[in-house]
């Protein structure tokens, strides 16, 4: 149970630094090894799978050079190293200027206090659609 929270709180923590936009609170909350996958369509840059601080900087990176980004966090739930985060992101394509509202659900998984896996599963059709424009 102890664990559960923990977990539940570092990710907490994580958000909040991306929130903030604080690169280093960011790289604080995981692991060396940490894997990103996020699944999109080929024409949306960050889309793919990142590994390690490096990738996840290389992500951040595409991220922020794509979109302008806005989550709303409707809820955390946290069951033993998953932390699953439901939500909605609105955002604005930097090259369209199209704004864009798309539910999301981000499962964490978190080990020896580190986030090691962060899946993204958006219904990523407005995205798309915004990019495509």
């Amino acid at each position: 149970m102890m664990t559960t929270q923990k977990n539940l709180e570092l990710v907490q923590q994580f958000y909040g630094h991306i929130g903030a936009g604080n690169i280093e609170g960011i790289l604080s909350c995981v692991a060396d090894d940490i894997e990103i996958i996020n699944p999109l369509p080929d024409h949306i840059p960050f889309g793919g799978i990142y590994k390690g601080k490096d990738g996840l900087l290389a992500y951040l990176g595409t991220l922020g050079e794509s979109i302008e980004m806005g989550l709303d966090i409707d809820k955390f739930l946290s069951d033993g190293d998953t932390v699953v985060v439901i939500g909605v992101e609105n955002s604005s394509t930097r090259a369209t200027g199209i704004t864009y509202r798309m539910p999301y659900v981000h499962v964490l998984t978190v080990s020896d206090g580190k986030i090691t896996r962060f899946d993204e599963y958006n219904q990523y059709k407005e995205m798309a659609e915004a990019f495509d424009s």
